[in-house]
């Protein structure tokens, strides 16, 4: 009984609700977001179908990107955007409020459409990973165009919480590959822990009208997937088959540790811990700072994005050093450790 809660599958989203009388008036309402976007779409497919050749180390070829608050912010939860206060404080940083074709309401973070298009135009493979529900993801994937013609594919909640997710034989190092302590500590956590909580907000949804879900806990739908190219072959998506295998992760909230980020190297958090244990993948964090370098910044819309005295942002520079570093240089630089030697 309680292994089958442990197990329980994600609840989908609801419809969004409606939108305000002054938001319908905009040209961003879902009808006029869907015609824009399938007029930018174009010849998608023919897109995808080029082949750019690649001239960099294959290990560095297949990048993995978190979605929300490292390329995006967005509403599904939170509903923050749907706030007049918040869209004003938004819209005053020059930031554009776009909305899906399902009606939910996002910001492309600047720069993220320019990192993407170059890293596509490079020949790497860039894949959108979210621990967010499959409907929400699929809207957002296919409604930017910067996602849907820059990246190869995308992997959601669903699919980190998959039995093929879990195949530890071929991954003998995947982060969510327990001991047999680990897994006693994840059960007794869940049973007194994360199973009340759960019951509190499925009885709060009854009234708020919010998706929710089951947090499994540590060990459980990581963000970085080590067989992505695996799990995108069996949702249907054979674009990466044959690629090397993904060692880098693109993710904000691997920079956690504490209020001073104004270190240039500062990692921690899910993420950094996976990349540390497992040995064979790098997280490169964009490490961009505000208020005085004291706390890390993740993208939340209402908060202006640093810029260099160059007018460049800060954020997409530290991902391309990163990058152009490499996994393994990364991997040394963020660990203090040597990656795994049989990699």
């Amino acid at each position: 009984m309680l292994s089958g809660l442990f197990k329980k599958k994600p609840v989908e989203a609801h419809p969004p609700v409606a939108a305000t009388q002054q938001t319908q008036a905009k040209p961003s309402s879902a009808a006029a977001s869907a015609e824009r976007i399938s007029a930018e779409r174009g010849d998608l497919e023919s897109l995808h179908k080029e082949d750019i050749p690649y001239k960099g180390d294959p290990e560095n070829q297949v990048l993995v990107w978190d979605l929300d608050e490292t390329l995006l912010f967005g509403d599904v939860y939170k509903r923050d955007l749907r706030k007049e206060s918040v869209r004003k404080d938004i819209e005053a940083q020059g930031y554009e409020i776009k909305q899906t074709q399902q009606g939910r309401y996002y910001v492309l973070r600047p720069g993220a459409e320019e990192i993407l298009k170059g890293r596509y135009e490079m020949g790497h493979k860039n894949v959108v990973v979210s621990r967010d529900l499959t409907p929400y993801l699929r809207d957002i994937f296919e409604s930017e165009p910067a996602l849907h013609k820059y990246c190869a594919g995308y992997l959601s909640r669903d699919d980190l919480i998959s039995k093929p997710n879990s195949n530890y034989i071929r991954y003998p190092h995947h982060p969510d590959n327990l001991s047999f302590w680990g897994r006693t500590k994840n059960f007794f956590h869940g049973l007194f822990i994360r199973c009340p909580k759960y019951c509190f907000k499925k009885f709060c949804a009854i009234f708020s009208g919010k998706p929710v879900w089951f947090e499994e806990g540590q060990g459980v739908a990581g963000k970085y997937p080590p067989n992505v190219i695996d799990l995108l072959a069996g949702s249907g998506n054979n674009k990466l088959n044959g690629l090397p295998e993904s060692h880098i992760l693109i993710d904000n909230y691997a920079e956690m540790k504490t209020d001073d980020a104004s270190a240039e190297h500062n990692y921690h958090g899910r993420a950094f811990r996976d990349s540390k244990s497992s040995g064979d993948f790098a997280v490169i964090s964009p490490n961009v700072s505000y208020q005085a370098g004291k706390k890390p910044h993740c993208f939340m819309a209402q908060a202006p994005e640093p810029k260099d005295a160059d007018g460049e942002y800060i954020w997409v520079k530290n991902v391309e050093a990163a990058l152009d570093r490499g996994w393994r240089e990364q991997y040394k630089l963020s660990t203090g450790k040597e990656p795994r030697k049989d990699v």
